[in-house]
Parts: structure tokens; C-alpha cells; sequence
């Protein structure tokens, strides 16, 4: 997180907090209805087979994971024996497809979505704190030393 680390409070930048992207697919999770498109089907087989092998995949899902229309038929319709099975794999899979999305380089995030994960940092207006050390300081009282986010409420 050096992007954020050298904008956090303590170096007299506007950071005081991060929250990391917790909203990655929070729809899907909370309403236990993932989005099973084509795309996403086809990601899962090869996440299957890595994971698992061809035919133990195969076996879990009851449909040949090369076989992209009887994959995603079983997935969209499991039957009753394999549904915890693919509960379980659909679970697993989505945290891998969360984490490779979160550690993606940059761009490759902008490509998948256009509300990409991205340092708000707004508007960077000199203050009257920039007479103190020659640089804009935003959103600071003049010449103050910056807050410590660990510490209680009230104290500097």
C-alpha cells in the first residue's frame, strides 16, 4: 500500500483511514444469488480442474467441465446430491475470484469495471497550513501537527 502510505495523516496528507474494497460482489454473497454467466461458468471449470482435476470436478458438479453448456446447465441447476458440493466450490471459487480481482494490477481492474477501486484523495487546496511547511496541507487547521488516527477521540 505505498500508494496510500505516503498520503496517510501522520506525513500531513488527508488519509486517515482505508477501507479495502468490501463491496466486491457484496449483492451476490448477501442474497445467495451468484451471477452465473457464461464467463463466470467457464472461469469456474478452469478453477475446477486446477483445483481438483478434470474428472474429480467432473465428479462434484456432475457435468464435464470442457463441455462449457453442460457445465454451466449443472451449475445453474444443480441436482440435490451435488448442490452442497457446489455450494462449498462456489464459495471457495468466488474468494479466489475476489482476491485475483483485488490484486490485479490497475489497469486490468479499469478494464473489468469502471468503479474500479481508486484513492479518493479529492481536492488538493493550499491552506493557510502551506505558510508552515511550503506545501499544501489540506483540511487542516494552520500550522497543526497532524492527528494520530490510533489515538482517542478528542486527543492529537
Amino acid at each position: 500500500m505505498p500508494l496510500v502510505a505516503e498520503r496517510l495523516a501522520p506525513r500531513g496528507d488527508p488519509v486517515v483511514a482505508v477501507q479495502l474494497d468490501n463491496e466486491i460482489g457484496t449483492l451476490s454473497w448477501v442474497t445467495n444469488s451468484p451471477d452465473l454467466t457464461d464467463g463466470l461458468c467457464a472461469d469456474l471449470a478452469r478453477w475446477a480442474v486446477e483445483r481438483y482435476g478434470k474428472d474429480t470436478a467432473a465428479a462434484r458438479i456432475g457435468a464435464d467441465p470442457a463441455d462449457p453448456a453442460a457445465w454451466s446447465a449443472a451449475l445453474r441447476t444443480p441436482v440435490e446430491e451435488r448442490s452442497l458440493a457446489l455450494h462449498d466450490d462456489l464459495g471457495r471459487y468466488m474468494r479466489d475470484r475476489y482476491r485475483r480481482y483485488a490484486t490485479a494490477p490497475a489497469p486490468a481492474r479499469r478494464k473489468r469495471t469502471r468503479a474500479a477501486a481508486h484513492l479518493n484523495r479529492g481536492p488538493i487546496r493550499p491552506t493557510a497550513a502551506s505558510r508552515c511547511s511550503g506545501r499544501p496541507r489540506p483540511r487542516m487547521s494552520p500550522c497543526s501537527p497532524p492527528r494520530d488516527p490510533y489515538a482517542p477521540t478528542g486527543a492529537r
